[in-house]
């Protein structure tokens, strides 16, 4: 992207570019650990549809 946009339209154009099973998105100020991401992927793993860290 060549120009600034805001983190919601960035965010869907990554997901429109994506070609793997799963996308994990993290903002870049670490309001959340980073480490919870393999947590959430051992839920995914379980079969759960969704999992989302508040």
């Amino acid at each position: 992207m060549r120009r600034k946009y805001g983190q919601t339209i960035v965010i869907a154009a990554g997901f429109n570019y994506a070609t793997e099973e799963m996308i994990v998105t993290l903002d870049i100020d670490l309001q959340n650990n980073p480490s919870d991401i393999l947590m959430m992927l051992e839920k995914l793993y379980e079969s759960y549809d969704l999992v989302r860290r508040w």
